[in-house]
């Protein structure tokens, strides 16, 4: 990083921010049987700190020094290479101890705490810290040196507050279209568990119980040997692009114009007919998209019947637990789980009128919209967030008194 700064900046060392800088205490990562929550490496694993994924130790006079206090950082200098450098701020004042593995750095007078965790959680720090790390087999490690010793252009604190103020606002932002989101999500598992789950059972039902190949107009099933991968051409989709609800469209593999034709003889999907993967991994489930591709093995595209059976219908019945645990229960295999298609043909659903069928998966399709809305907007944020913190990091843009 250059040493040039803005008139009124410093170029300093982390260590120079810093009244605490230690490692934590040593005690058994499995320890569980105690009262004291304490940190584990994995307790920062997404970014913060996560109380679910803490240890528990008895009480011992020594944790005393290793109480964490709000504000405080923890800092992954011992992991993965994905995970060296993953930061954690302390914003609550809940009891928690420091444990081994991660590095606890409690700001000083001289730094904003909200400017220094975005500090370390830059791109430009984290790749710092990626680069020096000592690599061994899956794992990597930072020094106490090596981490106090990361030289980075600091602000007055006045204009640390207001920089941090600015991300904390769009970090606000995040948190709230994703609280959206986790609603999203419930409401759809609240709704489809009560739509799908008497339809599947044993008792009486208003909707018509049927195989489901009853339903459909044909299963397209791609078996045999698949053409010889090119570099270009047509992309083909393998079950591992058919997501739980959605379609992964980052071609891994493609095949070529020539070859497209005759892989595909069996039929062509149209743009909304169902994909459903019957192993490895089994059970998912998406549309296909509108353009030209060819589907891979294990993966079978349903046609409906459309005067029975409406297609996002079936999509959202065959994504309900009560239809997946159907599913699995046919399952075969002792390792990699799959279903043969006579039996998935002959599982047996219950279908509503197609008009009631049609009202159920706009209401679905409905709070997916607002839940794929959810998660468009923390990505959109995300990638202000990086570009603000690149800009207000380093001084090119000054936010103003």
């Amino acid at each position: 990083m250059s040493s040039e700064v803005p008139d009124g900046w410093d170029y300093v060392a982390l260590s120079d921010c810093l009244s605490e800088f230690r490692n934590g205490y040593t005690y058994d990562a499995r320890a569980t049987n105690g009262t004291l929550p304490i940190t584990r490496i994995e307790t920062i694993s997404n970014g913060e700190i996560d109380y679910e994924r803490v240890g528990y130790v008895l009480p011992d006079e020594r944790l005393d020094a290793f109480r964490i206090q709000k504000n405080d950082i923890l800092f992954s200098h011992i992991n993965s290479v994905e995970h060296i450098a993953k930061v954690a701020i302390k914003s609550d004042d809940s009891p928690l101890h420091h444990g081994m593995n991660l590095m606890k750095l409690r700001p000083n007078e001289r730094v904003e705490p909200g400017f220094l965790f975005a500090r370390l959680q830059s791109d430009a720090t984290r790749n710092h810290f990626r680069a020096t790390c000592k690599r061994a087999v899956n794992q990597a490690s930072l020094n106490k040196p090596e981490i106090g010793g990361y030289r980075f252009p600091l602000p007055p604190l006045d204009e640390q507050r207001r920089i941090a103020k600015v991300l904390r606002s769009v970090d606000e932002a995040i948190a709230a279209a994703d609280d959206a989101r986790k609603q999203a999500d419930a409401t759809l598992v609240t709704i489809s568990d009560e739509v799908f789950t008497s339809a599947l059972s044993e008792g009486a039902s208003a909707w018509q119980k049927a195989h489901l190949e009853e339903m459909l107009d044909k299963i397209i099933d791609y078996r045999g040997v698949p053409p010889p991968k090119a570099d270009g051409g047509v992309p083909l989709l393998t079950a591992k692009n058919v997501r739980f609800g959605y379609l992964d469209f980052e071609p891994r593999e493609f095949i070529a114009e020539c070859d497209y034709d005759r892989w595909m003889r069996r039929g062509l999907p149209k743009p909304g007919d169902i994909m459903f993967t019957t192993e490895a991994p089994l059970g998912n489930v998406a549309e296909f998209p509108s353009i030209k591709a060819a589907l891979g093995q294990r993966t079978l595209t349903l046609v409906p019947d459309a005067k029975r059976l409406d297609a996002k219908f079936l999509k959202w019945l065959l994504l309900s637990k009560p239809a997946q645990d159907l599913i699995w229960s046919h399952a075969t295999g002792s390792t990699a789980k799959g279903i043969k298609q006579r039996t998935f043909r002959k599982l047996i659903f219950g279908f509503p009128a197609l008009d009631e069928q049609r009202r159920i998966s706009s209401l679905l399709e409905e709070v997916a919209t607002a839940r794929d809305h959810a998660k468009g907007c923390i990505d959109d944020y995300e990638v202000m967030k990086v570009a603000l913190m690149s800009d207000l990091l380093s001084g090119r843009v000054r936010v103003p008194a």
